[in-house]
């Protein structure tokens, strides 16, 4: 397979020199990888006075910044080289406790996995589902493809995640909204879910964007991956940059400031190497 070289460019311009609060940015991808990758570099302009990388609680690698003086413009460039390596996204083996519906976790494992049980929203959309009769796997996958097809995906510019009721209301959502969605459905039929962000790198049209899916805890099989907007598992042009029970601990930028800002601007640029 070709190597792809990413260049991805975030922009803010201020109508007057503001002050920045700290920022977090989670944009390196991390493992599990399904290839390999290189050549990485992440560049804040204006330069931080003071930055480090560090861990978050989910393992996620973040990129803290402290600015001492005011700026007009906030700019990051996020730059790596990726080679995808073959994948078979089915390559997996269930536990027989999980094999079927409904799943049985051990009540040491269930302590484990709280967080990613959690519901926060009412997931009374999967009601139908709870009678269901048949492999976990199968099951996953049904639930993937309704999303795929009754929620029409839109590039929505609104920081934060759609309510449940609102998404499903509307039948529209972004990928941030559907993925949300999905993970909330799989809770509540008893499947530990967290959600992703990352890169979605469309290799036939050599192109890229920011994007977001679902993770699934299956035993014995570990965290596969579900992406609501494509209707598939997810592959090796799946990059993930941030993983949480919670969407807004996988924001790529976080941060503050003090002042009016127009439009950010966002670029993705992707080359064959």
């Amino acid at each position: 397979m070709n190597d792809w070289s990413l260049l991805h460019t975030t922009r803010y311009r201020f109508d007057r020199a503001v002050a920045l609060g700290p920022h977090e940015i989670r944009l390196r991808p991390g493992g599990p990888l399904a290839g390999e990758l290189s050549h990485y570099r992440l560049r804040v302009w204006p330069t931080p006075s003071i930055a480090q990388w560090r861990l978050d609680l989910w393992n996620n690698r973040v990129f803290q910044a402290w600015f001492a003086r005011p700026v007009r413009q906030l700019t990051i460039t996020n730059q790596f080289r990726f080679h995808p390596l073959p994948v078979n996204p089915f390559g997996f083996a269930v536990e027989s406790t999980a094999v079927n519906f409904p799943i049985e976790l051990d009540p040491e494992l269930r302590h484990s996995l709280a967080p990613y049980l959690e519901l926060s929203q009412d997931a009374a959309w999967v009601e139908g589902w709870l009678n269901y009769e048949g492999l976990s796997v199968s099951l996953m996958l049904e639930l993937n493809r309704w999303v795929n097809e009754n929620i029409g995906y839109e590039a929505r510019q609104q920081p934060g995640i759609q309510s449940l009721s609102e998404t499903l209301h509307r039948g529209r959502g972004s990928c941030r909204d559907t993925a949300w969605l999905l993970a909330l459905g799989l809770r509540r039929l008893g499947y530990p879910s967290r959600f992703v962000s990352g890169y979605w790198l469309q290799v036939d049209n050599a192109s890229a964007e920011l994007h977001a899916w679902t993770e699934v805890y299956l035993p014995g099989a570990g965290w596969l991956g579900l992406d609501p907007t494509a209707g598939l598992l997810v592959s090796n042009q799946h990059l993930p940059v941030a993983r949480s029970p919670l969407p807004e601990q996988t924001a790529p930028i976080r941060g503050s400031h003090d002042g009016a800002e127009n439009q950010p601007e966002f670029r993705v640029r992707v080359r064959k190497c």
